[in-house]
C-alpha cells in the first residue's frame, strides 16, 4: 500500500468535497447499515447502493471498493490521486484505505 502524501490543498479539496456531498456517519448507517467488517457484509451493502455521487464515493472510500473514475467527481479524483488515498488502475480508482467520517464535535476536541 501506498503512504498517504501530505499534500493541504489537496486533503482540503477531499475534505470539502465530501462535506459537500455529505459523506457523514449518520448518512452511511441509513444506506448501508452499521458495521461492515466482513467481506460478505461489504456484498450486501455495496448492493443497496446506487449510482449516486455519495453512493459512489461511499462504494469507493467506505466500502474500499474500486470504481470509475468518471463516476467520481474529477476534482475530488484528482486530490485523492494527489494525496496517494486511491491509485488510478486502468479506467478505475482503487482505494488504498477506508475514509470513515468524524463527527463534527468529536474533530473539535
Amino acid at each position: 500500500m501506498k503512504s498517504p502524501v501530505p499534500d493541504r490543498d489537496a486533503a482540503k479539496v477531499v475534505g470539502n468535497s465530501l462535506r459537500d456531498l455529505g459523506y457523514e456517519s449518520d448518512t452511511i448507517s441509513e444506506l448501508i447499515g452499521d458495521d461492515v467488517a466482513e467481506r460478505e457484509e461489504v456484498v450486501v451493502a455495496e448492493r443497496r447502493l446506487s449510482e449516486s455521487p455519495l453512493e459512489t464515493v461511499i462504494r469507493l472510500l467506505y466500502l474500499e471498493l474500486a470504481v470509475s473514475e468518471r463516476k467520481i467527481d474529477s476534482g475530488l479524483a484528482e486530490a485523492l490521486l494527489a494525496t496517494k488515498l486511491v491509485s488510478r488502475k486502468g479506467d478505475d480508482l482503487v482505494p488504498h484505505a477506508r475514509i470513515v467520517p468524524v463527527d463534527e464535535n468529536a474533530a473539535r476536541l
